[in-house]
């Protein structure tokens, strides 16, 4: 538990590049779920918005298509002078 609130922190702080965050295993993940609503969104810690930081699901095809709606594409790399010297 320990390292998934450690990156969503780094998410929401803006520390670490935006990136999909994927929880397999609904039964698992949903006591996290519902502090994050019922204590801390509720008493006004985290925004509305911080709560869509991560999907939880049990479809792996919903996993996928996640990851590629989310992922965020590298800027092509420059070409770089032949001569730098």
């Amino acid at each position: 538990m320990d390292e998934i609130f450690e990156v969503l922190t780094l998410l929401q702080t803006g520390k670490l590049p935006s990136r999909p965050v994927v929880c397999m295993g609904r039964e698992y993940w949903q006591h996290m779920q519902r502090f994050l609503r019922d204590t801390m969104l509720a008493s006004g810690t985290i925004s509305a918005t911080d709560l869509d930081l991560a999907l939880v699901t049990d479809d792996p095809l919903e996993a996928v298509r996640y990851i590629q709606e989310n992922i965020i594409k590298p800027e092509p790399l420059r070409e770089e002078s032949q001569d730098v010297y």
